[in-house]
Formats: C-alpha cells, structure tokens, sequence
C-alpha cells in the first residue's frame, strides 16, 4: 500500500493536557498537516461537524462527555461516521482498548507516545480513508456506466426483435420494398450493437492493462487515406464531402491499432454529426514535437452541458445523429484513453451549429520510445 503525502490534510486533536496538544500541534504542523484542536468532547463533536478534519486523534478522559461517548456519538450521525477516530489516552488496559474499538475508534495509543508512531498511525488511517474513498466513487461510477450501457443494449435489440417479429409474424404480406427497409434496420441495429460491445470489451481490457501496446513509426499519410477510404461510402451516402489536408509528413510513434480506432472513432463521429452538404476534414500538422491529427466538421456542434460529459464514463450524452444515429459515447472513452497510453493529448474545440474539431497527438519518431 503506497501512503499518501499528508501536506495539508486536516487533523483535530482532542486533549484537555495543554502539554501534550502543545507538543502534538507542534509536530503535526511542522509535518505538514493542518491541525485544529480542543480540549473538551462537546467542542469536538461540533469541529467535526463544521469543520469535516480528514482524521480525528482523540482523548479518552475528558471533563464532562468522554472520548469513548463522544466516538459514539460521531459514528451514529451518518454524515461524519466515516471519519477516522484514533484513541490516544494513558488507559492501557486491555478492557480500554476493547472499549475505544467497540466504540468505533480504528486505533489505539498509549500514552507516553511517540511523536514519529503517532504520525505513522495517522497516515496510515488516512490512506486507507483515501482509498476507500476512491474505492467508493470507482463502485458508483462503474454502476452508473453499466446502467448507461444496459439501456442503449436494451434499446438495440429492441429495434431488431421489432424488425424479426414483424417479419415472422406478417413476411406474407409484406411488400419487397418494406422487407428491404426491414433488412436495412435490421443491419443498421445490428452494427450498432456489435460496435457497442466491440468498444466495451476493448474499453474493458483497457482497464485491465491486458490491452497489449505496440509502439512503432509510422508515415501519417498511408494511415490517413487508408482509415478515410474506409468512410469515403459513408459520407457519399450523406453527400458529405470527406477530405484531407497534410501540412506535416513525419513519421509518429504510435500503436497502429490504436491510432487506427482512435482516428476511426473521430471520423464516425464527424459523419454522424454532420448534416448532408457538410463537410468533414482530416488534417496532419507539427505540434511541439508532437503531430497533430485534427477531425473539423461542419456538424451540429456540441452543447455546453454535453462537452462538460465527454471522455467521462459516468455521464451519458444523448445527442443522435443526423440521421438519428445513436451513440453512447463510449469511442470517446476509447479515444481518450488510447491517446492517453500513446503519450498523447486531446483537444476539442466546438460551437454549435457551427461545428466540431478534436485534436490528438502523438510523439514524433524523433522522441525516444518509452
């Protein structure tokens, strides 16, 4: 377990020995940490409450409510129950020690301390809050991707059970014209939930780091025209204009199958969003060592709110193309990370009605590969 740097984490210490909180706030704060302190129970109940420190290091005999009872009470109120308490009290007998625990205390410390096993304790009770924090938001941003994902999966199959029903139930009556509309529905459900799930189990092994890398040069144009070739019937059906601009032509590092999903991904999603007329534009250029592969259409833009939720896995964007194209936003997710492993960046700029450009770098050859 890698511990945290505490610079500027906050810590109240409880203790009614002017002595002991003199020597404790002094070695805490020259540590790094921000420390808040109090001599009585009741105070501290209400530091907490205001104050929200990152670790508490509590007292046990106190005038008036004891350390123990006021434990208690911080771990019956939900809003700060999760805050660590670390009892430091001259009780060293088994039965205290049993008590701060029952009580809800994650530490024990006998006094006479040890400033340097104080400050050990203290950080490992708040790496492993840090942690469990982080633990906690991963858990509900996983919850919230999966729901996402289970609803545009639901939605798909919906189309195509639709589509087969009608098919077998009424294929007698059905005109060749409306079987070949059906035909075209079908096909259309059925690559968009093969795409889905395509870039959900790669998205998945990303996550894993099973996703293997394989940085090598390569020559931005053969790349280029070979990925737009592959959407020149796309846009056609569109009445699209697709093109390219090569300002730069020097070799790149870059994973091949991933700069390919990356700049596929982009190129899907200028198509999608841009109506029949428009234009959709793939240029290469020098970046700072980098090279620069901007996607610019003359689409539909993106809305403030929904430019707030791209590359996140746990918003869901709800614009549909031109077309009525759907999408879940989980290529972003894929751009963004391949970049990212690549030691790439992504840029976007957008204004709607106007348009979209998305900007990713790669290293040029010249840089030494990691």
């Amino acid at each position: 377990m890698e511990m945290i740097d505490l610079q500027g984490s906050r810590i109240l210490v409880v203790d009614d020995n002017t002595a002991n909180l003199g020597v404790l706030f002094n070695y805490l704060d020259r540590s790094g940490l921000t420390v808040l302190v109090c001599q009585d129970a009741e105070t501290a109940v209400e530091l907490v409450a205001t104050e929200r420190p990152d670790i508490v290091l509590l007292d046990v005999m106190l005038p008036g409510m004891s350390g123990f009872d006021a434990c208690r009470m911080l771990k019956s109120n939900p809003e700060h129950a999760e805050i660590p308490v670390i009892f430091i009290s001259a009780l060293s007998d088994l039965d205290d020690k049993v008590e701060g625990f029952k009580a809800g205390g994650v530490d024990y410390i006998t006094k006479p301390f040890q400033q340097e096993e104080v400050l050990a304790r203290i950080r490992a009770h708040v790496t492993i809050r840090r942690q469990q924090e982080r633990l906690e938001e991963l858990n509900a941003t996983k919850d919230r991707f999966f729901s996402i994902i289970a609803h545009d999966l639901r939605g798909s199959f919906g189309g195509i059970l639709t589509a087969v029903d009608l098919i077998r139930r009424s294929h007698e009556q059905l005109t060749p014209e409306l079987l070949n509309e059906l035909a075209d529905n079908l096909h259309h459900s059925a690559e968009t939930t093969y795409r889905l799930l395509e870039n959900l189990l790669e998205w998945a092994r990303l996550q894993q780091n099973s996703s293997e890398y394989n940085p090598e040069n390569l020559e931005p144009v053969p790349v280029i025209l070979e990925i737009v070739d592959v959407y020149r019937l796309a846009a056609e059906q569109k009445r699209i204009d697709l093109s390219t601009t090569i300002e730069a032509d020097d070799e790149f590092v870059a994973d091949r199958g991933m700069f390919s999903a990356v700049m596929r991904n982009l190129v899907n999603n200028a198509l999608k969003f841009t109506r029949e007329g428009g234009t959709v534009n793939v240029s290469v250029s020098r970046l700072d060592g980098m090279l620069g592969f901007t996607v610019r259409d003359t689409g539909v833009g993106i809305s403030p709110s929904d430019r707030e939720k791209l590359f996140r896995v746990d918003k869901k964007i709800t614009s549909v193309g031109t077309n009525g194209e759907k999408g879940t936003g989980l290529g972003l997710l894929l751009v963004k990370e391949y970049v990212k492993k690549n030691r790439g960046d992504v840029a976007v700029e957008t204004e709607p009605g106007v348009g979209t450009a998305i900007t990713v770098t790669f290293p040029a050859a010249e840089l030494p590969m990691q």
